[in-house]
């Protein structure tokens, strides 16, 4: 495989994992008032 398309999975792989992670975190922080005043404060 070429380095630059295993590079290229490697960040697709971890821009959906931070993406996955955004929003179960927004979920949790919509759902719990202490975490929402946390995130905006």
């Amino acid at each position: 495989m070429n380095s630059l398309m295993i590079k290229g999975l490697i960040f697709a792989a971890v821009l959906i994992g931070a993406t996955f992670a955004v929003v179960k975190s927004m979920h949790i922080d919509l759902s719990d008032p202490i975490n929402m005043i946390t995130l905006i404060g």
